[in-house]
Parts: C-alpha cells; structure tokens; sequence
C-alpha cells in the first residue's frame, strides 16, 4: 500500500496516507487501529489527481501476475477475489502478511 502511496507523495507522506488508509478500511469493518492498540492515525483524508487506466492493459498485466503465483498465493487471491464478487451484508476483510 505504501508503495502506492509513494508514487505520489515523499516517504513521510506516504507513511502517514498508508496510516490512513489502513483506518480506514477497519472501520468499514467497524473496528479501528485502536482496537488492535495503535493510535489513530492524525493525518485527514488524502486524494490524488484522476489517472487514465488501460483497462485491457492492467487485465493483461494481472493475468500474466496471476499466472505466477504459487499453489498457496493462488488459493489466496482466489478466496480474495471469490468474496469480492459475492454480495454479502456482512463485509468481509482479509489481511494478509508476507514477505515482499
């Protein structure tokens, strides 16, 4: 996410919009970092200039990416994807740890 982020703003600004966008996505869980006993982040709301996307582009790039993953990182994106597409009232969240 950070990686993202820095794209568009210097290191310290990145931290603090991934900080952000973090608390963000919890509460559209109904929790918050300080649940987990981080402090909330005090940085408000980040935004970024519109950017044209290829569409046929970034499918072609996520299935060659796609044809990459191993055994266990394909199970994953494909739990991921599967409940992204399901309609549910519940929501759903997934957080995933790795290397890299």
């Amino acid at each position: 996410m950070a990686e993202d982020f820095i794209q568009h703003a210097d290191s310290e600004a990145a931290g603090a919009m991934t900080f952000y966008a973090i608390e963000e996505k919890l509460q559209e869980q109904g929790r918050s970092c300080s649940d987990f006993g981080i402090p909330s982040p005090t940085s408000g709301p980040y935004t970024f200039e519109s950017k044209i996307i290829n569409r046929e582009e970034e499918l072609r790039i996520g299935q060659e990416m796609y044809s990459m993953l191993n055994k266990d990182q394909r199970s994953a994106a494909d739990k991921s994807l599967a409940a992204q597409h399901e309609q549910s009232t519940t929501g759903s969240c997934f957080f995933i740890d790795g290397p890299g």
